[in-house]
């Protein structure tokens, strides 16, 4: 009986130790696919990103880090459906997970689902401080005409931002426009002109809205004539200060304007407009 008594406890502790070694090795085949699929992201190789962490969920379907992380490379490559799941699964473990309502915010609020999107990102609104969520946000808010809370959000995000984001400028200037607030409209755009002081984008909007929102063409004039000097000459430029002599009535500072853009960009559709606005001129000149 003693024997089999050993026997039988051997077997108890080999089977024990098995188990064990079976769970190590799994967990450690997770932690290897979760670091590869994070090394092959930070690389830039999302697709191999995505296999790996895809093994490390066929593992352990409960790990939060993982699913986000899914998630995440699904979004990227285009597969918004199977990224929406994944971040539910977040939310199924933990409905509090910041990362996952945020992201299902800006997911939502980029198909154009606008009621879903406030939802998440409301949730978390205390914790905001993401530049895209409060322009989701702000963007939402002016959607369905809440124009203060949208000028609150998007002045957040515009400040912490340091990339021009043209879709919150012109809505955040619209928003004072409207309001009847031209001088701090004409201050607002003065102070961000320093942080994108070399942006092509920016440089263009601020020299349109000074001229058509605040009657300001000399200005714009001056902004496109410095960023040539200071930056670089491009037609999109050419073709904007052909557009502000026009409107100064300086028709054939305009002309020369156009004269200047290259023969690869006479088919752009405001150059046409420009172009037959100077010929009615000339026609009615002669």
């Amino acid at each position: 009986m003693k024997k089999w008594g050993i026997i039988f406890l051997g077997f108890l502790i080999f089977q024990g130790c098995s188990n064990q070694d079976i769970k190590k090795t799994s967990l450690e085949k997770e932690e290897y696919y979760i670091l590869r699929g994070m090394s092959f992201y930070h690389k830039g190789n999302v697709t191999e990103a995505l296999k790996n962490y895809e093994k490390a969920n066929s593992i352990n379907k409960r790990n939060i880090i993982v699913l986000r992380e899914l998630a995440l490379v699904q979004y990227e490559l285009g597969d918004s459906k199977e990224s929406i799941k994944n971040y539910k699964k977040v939310l199924e473990l933990d409905k509090h997970d910041e990362i996952a309502l945020k992201n299902l915010g800006i997911i939502m609020f980029s198909q154009g689902n606008y009621f879903e999107s406030e939802k998440y990102l409301k949730s978390v609104e205390k914790n905001l401080h993401g530049t895209q969520t409060l322009k989701a946000l702000g963007l939402i808010m002016y959607k369905k005409g809440n124009i203060q809370e949208a000028q609150n959000y998007l002045k957040r995000s515009i400040t912490m931002n340091n990339i021009y984001d043209e879709e919150m400028f012109v809505v955040y200037s619209q928003i004072l426009f409207d309001k009847k607030e031209k001088e701090a409209l004409y201050y607002f755009l003065k102070n961000e002109y320093n942080k994108y002081l070399t942006d092509k984008n920016f440089n263009l909007f601020y020299a349109r809205v000074l001229g058509e929102k605040l009657d300001a063409w000399e200005k714009s004039e001056l902004i496109l004539k410095k960023y040539i000097i200071e930056t670089e000459a491009t037609d999109e430029i050419y073709l904007m200060l052909g557009y502000i002599y026009y409107e100064m009535g300086l028709y054939s500072q305009s002309s020369l304007m156009l004269k200047l853009i290259s023969n690869s960009n006479i088919d752009n559709k405001d150059y046409i407009i420009l172009q037959k606005k100077l010929s009615e001129i000339r026609e009615l000149n002669y």
